[in-house]
């Protein structure tokens, strides 16, 4: 947003001082108005400042709901998709905000073993994704007002048919995730965490199941 103020009639002395045309400038960065830059400078060049301001708090949810909308495809077939949608004061969205996930340090696999790990393949856990509230399709649009899409729960179909073959069903895992939301307008150098949940996943001789924050979610596979 940029103001432009032209004093008329421009070039009168007023309690000593010239008045001459000024031009602001303000960009707010990042939806829920966290930052916002702007400078500020006559237009015959007398005067420029240039600063950083923080209007007001971040606005943080005060929380996130979860639901379940379908089993993958492909090797994702055991993994089943979460979407989630952000709480807080319904005339303040976050869409455009970015929310981010950290693994907390409680976890558990009982189904990872040295056999596991010499094949390549990882424990069950929190990997570190990020999303843009309310965004879908590239390039993006905007129709899901405070959802983000999608968190994908799970272990893919070879590392199932791996536990089984190799006598480790049935087994389970779970891991802590805490969710965070960047604060800082473009970069997302810092985060708060607004919310705690975990993500589990358990198989046995014929079926999988998966959750997101106590919604589970269970099929025969294959």
């Amino acid at each position: 947003m940029t103001i432009h103020a032209n004093p008329s009639p421009g070039g009168q002395s007023c309690g000593g001082y010239t008045a001459v045309s000024v031009t602001l400038t303000i960009q707010v960065r990042n939806d829920g108005c966290d930052i916002a830059a702007g400078s500020a400078q006559n237009d015959d060049g007398s005067f420029y400042y240039s600063y950083y301001s923080m209007a007001k708090p971040a606005e943080l949810p005060t929380g996130e709901s979860t639901t379940a909308v379908g089993w993958g495809s492909g090797t994702y077939q055991t993994v089943q998709q979460f979407r989630q949608i952000l709480q807080g004061p319904w005339d303040h969205p976050f869409d455009g905000r970015q929310v981010t996930e950290v693994a907390g340090s409680d976890k558990s696999d009982s189904c990872f073993y040295d056999g596991a790990a010499q094949r390549g393949y990882k424990q069950f856990g929190v990997t570190g994704g990020w999303w843009i509230v309310g965004r879908y399709a590239t390039p993006p649009s905007y129709p899901y007002s405070n959802y983000w899409i999608d968190d994908y729960v799970g272990m893919l179909t070879d590392l199932v048919t791996f536990y089984r073959d190799n006598g480790k069903a049935p087994c389970s895992a779970y891991a802590e995730q805490l969710m965070r939301i960047c604060t800082n307008g473009q970069g997302c150098s810092f985060t708060q965490q607004y919310f705690r949940n975990y993500l589990t996943y358990s198989l046995d001789a014929t079926n999988v199941t998966a959750s997101r924050n106590g919604v589970y979610q269970s099929r025969v596979w294959p």
